[in-house]
């Protein structure tokens, strides 16, 4: 599985995202874990971020990141980023604070 993350994420690097997509697919077949699941989903979402048309898609590989584990702070982030680059402020604003809120109530 680490092995396969390696090799989706040079393929990103290198501006191959469709065979970046391909391997992040194949490994949500294979993870089980919510929290190895959001991890995937969240990696998926980087790789198609900037991809023409896919914002729709990304938003809800993130949100689906973020329903398995609410406390992942990488979806969390990327979903408030991409919602601040598209001049949604309120929306990331509320997104951000529920974030802070669930993390705030964690037992420490």
């Amino acid at each position: 599985l680490e092995a396969m993350r390696a090799l989706a994420s040079l393929a990103a690097s290198a501006g191959k995202p469709d065979e970046a997509r391909a391997l992040y697919e194949r490994q949500l077949q294979i993870v089980n874990g919510p929290e190895e699941r959001a991890a995937v989903l969240t990696d998926l979402a980087r790789t198609l971020w900037n991809e023409p048309g896919d914002l729709h898609k990304v938003e809800a590989f993130l949100d689906e990141a973020i329903e398995l584990d609410p406390n992942h702070l990488p979806a969390v982030l990327t979903l408030a980023d991409i919602l601040c680059q598209e001049q949604q402020w309120a929306e990331a604003e509320r997104r951000l604070a529920q974030a802070l809120k669930r993390l705030h109530n964690q037992p420490g």
